[in-house]
C-alpha cells in the first residue's frame, strides 16, 4: 500500500553489504551531480537556484530542498521507455523494512523534478501523485503502466517503483515544464567532471 511501510528479507552476507555500499555511494555522487547540474541549467535559464537540504536531519524536517523542488536522477528512463516514480526506498541495508518515499514522504515537495543528463520533467507533485495513486488503486489502467516494480541490489531489495512509459508522459502532457539542455552543456559535464568535497569524480557514463 501506498504510504506503509513493508516488511522484507535483509541479506546480512558482509560480502554482499560492502557490494551495497560502494553502489549507493556511486547512485549518491550521481544523484548530487544530476541537482548540481540542473542548477547549471536554471542559472542559464534565469530561474532562481534550488537550495539542497544537506542532512538527514533537514531532509525528514523538510524535505529535499528549501524551496519545495525534489531532483530525481533517472538514468534508465530513455534506454527503458520508462519513467520510474519511487514509491518505497530501503531504510538501510541491514534493515527489512521499505519505507514511504518519493512523492509519499510526506515533505515539503511541491515540484518533481526528475530526468537525465539530455532531458528534464518538471512535474506538479500533487497531480501527479494523484494519477499515480489513482493507477495504484486500479481506478485507471492505463496499458503499458505497472506498480510495485521491486528493485533488487545483491540480495536486496532497495526500492520499489511505479513505471510509467515516456511516450504516456508526453502524450498526455503530464509534466508542466520541460527542458533539454544543449549539446554545448552536456560535453562540458561529461569532460569536465563533478567535483564534490575536494574530490573530483568522472560522470562521463551519465552523459
Amino acid at each position: 500500500m501506498l504510504g506503509e511501510r513493508v516488511l522484507i528479507s535483509a541479506n546480512t552476507n558482509p560480502e554482499a553489504v560492502r557490494e551495497y555500499r560502494a553502489l549507493y555511494g556511486k547512485r549518491y555522487i550521481q544523484g548530487i551531480a544530476f541537482q548540481t547540474y540542473v542548477n547549471d541549467l536554471r542559472e542559464i535559464c534565469g530561474k532562481p537556484l534550488i537550495h539542497y537540504t544537506t542532512t538527514a536531519a533537514e531532509q525528514i524536517s523538510i524535505g529535499e530542498s528549501i524551496e519545495g523542488y525534489e531532483v530525481k536522477y533517472d538514468s534508465r528512463s530513455w534506454k527503458t521507455g520508462n519513467f520510474a516514480f519511487e514509491t518505497h526506498e530501503r531504510a538501510g541495508v541491514n534493515r527489512g523494512q521499505l519505507v514511504p518515499s518519493g512523492l509519499w514522504r510526506g515533505d515539503n515537495t511541491t515540484t518533481l523534478i526528475q530526468g537525465n543528463m539530455h532531458d528534464i520533467f518538471y512535474f506538479d507533485a500533487e497531480e501527479l501523485r494523484k494519477t499515480l495513486e489513482a493507477f495504484y488503486k486500479g481506478e485507471i489502467n492505463p496499458p503499458g503502466w505497472r506498480k510495485d516494480v521491486a528493485v533488487w541490489s545483491y540480495g536486496n531489495i532497495t526500492s520499489k517503483l511505479i513505471l510509467v512509459p515516456v511516450k504516456d508522459i508526453l502524450r498526455l502532457k503530464m509534466y508542466k515544464e520541460r527542458h533539454s539542455p544543449s549539446d554545448e552543456l552536456v560535453e562540458h559535464w561529461k569532460y569536465g567532471g563533478f567535483t564534490y568535497n575536494g574530490k573530483k569524480y568522472d560522470i562521463s557514463e551519465m552523459c
